[in-house]
């Protein structure tokens, strides 16, 4: 094994939290014993005991620190504390973490310590599964208000229009007003039946996630493109409750990119690695997002952490804005597949 590049690795290798010392080309040039753990390899494997950028950070093609969402902060000499993101391991598969950066001056010149810990399996607080229930058990009670109530009140104005516009006489110039009312008061039970279903249209669970997002891209007001690869893989299940976060995750994110971003287009990626869903929305907008409370994401790392995901925002002014989450494939609500010859036939329908 080389010799790490770095002096004082010593003491940084009796330090029991995971870290890695990354160059000014991002590339990692010591890891200490815990980190190496963790990731499966170390820098000094690698040919020149540098671990380069886009073998140790997952999803992220910046070249240079202050490219990178995890040390654009250290590169300019400031510390950055509790953030989060992903990593990856020797054998490609990748694992969520919190992170905290610091500059440090070393023998390989300028360099940032990032000191990071395992979140993959770590419980959400007892207040916030709290929080989370009673936000589950009010809209369960709205769900069925909203279909004993306001959906058989609109069904009987539907069924009054049917009756009014077939007594008219022939050529009557109301029938083409009842006619259009009557469309009007069906997308009204359309739109009520998915907000009555927190927001998820009733075709998520017999069509799949992936041609009811191609639906959600179609009419999307900014040109939207889906990336995905998913159809096919054929083994590949996602429980209707994953896919349900799924889709009012990337509902949420086009919709602040309608209204928030003037972007001239965005792209939605859909990809499945281990046992992980990932999910990308990114925009040519102008950035500059608030993601800390505002633009609903505090919402939406909620909802993403609510079974056991994570969500990382990316919003550079002047380059856009980029929300990627990282969901289970599977929870406790059950499991959904859908076969490949569906999902093609499917898409192409609503494509």
């Amino acid at each position: 094994m080389a010799q790490p590049l770095i002096s004082g690795h010593l003491v940084l290798a009796a330090v029991p939290q995971p870290i890695l010392v990354i160059d000014a080309n991002g590339n990692a040039v010591y890891a200490n014993p815990a980190a190496s753990q963790l990731l499966g390899q170390e820098p000094a494997d690698a040919v020149d005991g540098r671990l380069l950028h886009r073998y140790w950070h997952h999803d992220c093609s910046a070249e240079t620190l202050p490219d990178c969402r995890l040390l654009r902060a250290a590169s300019t000499g400031a510390a950055t504390e509790q953030q989060a993101d992903r990593l990856i391991r020797a054998n490609g598969s990748s694992f969520p973490i919190t992170w905290s950066t610091a500059p440090l001056n070393v023998d390989v010149g300028f360099a940032v310590v990032l000191t990071f810990a395992d979140i993959s399996a770590a419980p959400l607080p007892t207040e916030r599964l709290r929080m989370l229930e009673a936000g589950r058990a009010a809209r369960r009670q709205v769900t069925r208000d909203l279909h004993d109530g306001a959906q058989h009140r609109l069904i009987n104005l539907l069924i009054r229009l049917q009756i009014t516009r077939d007594e008219l006489p022939d050529g009557s110039p109301l029938a083409d007003t009842l006619a259009a009312a009557m469309v009007e008061a069906k997308l009204a039970i359309t739109d009520l039946r998915e907000l009555a279903a927190d927001g998820f249209p009733e075709v998520l669970a017999t069509d799949g996630l992936i041609p009811t997002v191609m639906a959600l891209t179609s009419r999307t007001v900014v040109p939207t493109t889906l990336h995905t690869r998913l159809h096919e893989q054929c083994n590949v299940g996602v429980s209707l409750d994953i896919a349900r976060h799924a889709y009012l995750l990337i509902s949420e994110a086009l919709t602040n990119v309608v209204k928030h971003a003037h972007a001239t287009r965005a792209d939605v990626r859909l990809d499945v690695e281990a046992d992980q869903l990932h999910i990308v929305v990114s925009d040519d907008g102008l950035g500059g997002a608030d993601v800390g409370q505002g633009s609903g994401m505090s919402g939406m790392h909620d909802r993403v952490g609510s079974v056991g995901g994570m969500l990382v925002v990316d919003s550079r002014r002047g380059r856009g804005t980029v929300v990627a989450a990282h969901l289970p494939l599977r929870s406790d609500a059950g499991l959904q597949m859908t076969p490949c010859s569906d999902a093609f036939a499917a898409a192409e329908a609503v494509s």
